[in-house]
């Protein structure tokens, strides 16, 4: 796993997908973490500097974790939704389709079958 959390900016970031998640229950000194499969590191203020420990272990940054988790089961509900799946391919398809009314036409009529 490929894991950064990012504290002054409360991003957790899995894979390449960063998503906003609270990180105030960091330490004050705590600035980002990254991590690649079994080992990685911790950036810290260390007397107005930044310091760098090696890690080995990320289960005190799991709860991040899972609600880094929490946080993409919701995004995956909202796209997912029927609605919001509709309201997407009429946003990003409107501006190409819109330039021709018969073209119009033949979008409401299939966007119609997707539902609400």
């Amino acid at each position: 796993m490929h894991l950064s959390i990012i504290k002054e900016i409360n991003q957790v970031i899995i894979e390449e997908k960063g998503l906003t998640v609270d990180c105030s229950s960091l330490p004050i000194n705590f600035l980002s973490l990254h991590w690649v499969d079994t080992e990685g590191w911790v950036e810290n203020k260390h007397n107005g500097r930044p310091a760098i420990l090696d890690i080995t272990d990320i289960s005190e940054y799991q709860p991040l974790i899972e609600s880094w988790r929490e946080e993409k089961a919701k995004e995956s509900k909202i796209v997912n939704h029927p609605g919001m799946k509709r309201h997407l391919v009429e946003s990003l398809l409107d501006i190409s389709l819109i330039r021709a009314s018969d073209e119009w036409e033949e979008f409401k009529t299939a966007t119609n079958r997707l539902g609400p």
